[in-house]
């Protein structure tokens, strides 16, 4: 597991290993990667944002509200969606009044 995630840490691996119903401790998880060899994961604090966004770009998705001036001075609302993994837009609706019916 350690070897096909080398990103993930003995925590991580651990948190894994308990949804199957598997019993280990924390330092236990550490101890057998250590005896394998394994060294440990790299630290993430010096993950920069820019790194955050693309590992997690599939997952994201941005929502967007503004208004339109339409014909004969009519102002139509408009909300939106942007998955940020495809770059697609997904128009949620589009209404005259957004608080009500229309």
């Amino acid at each position: 597991m350690a070897r096909d995630n080398p990103g993930w840490g003995y925590r991580r691996i651990h948190g894994e290993l308990t949804g199957p119903g598997y019993t280990l401790a924390p330092p236990a998880v550490r101890q057998i990667l250590q005896d394998a060899g394994i060294d440990p994961a790299p630290r993430r604090s010096g993950q920069a944002w820019q790194g955050f966004l693309e590992a997690q770009a599939k997952t994201i998705l941005a929502a967007g509200f503004f208004d339109v001036d339409a014909v004969f001075l009519r102002r139509m609302y408009v909300l939106f969606f942007i998955q940020h993994g495809t770059r697609r837009v997904y128009s949620a609706g589009i209404a005259a009044h957004p608080r009500g019916s229309g």
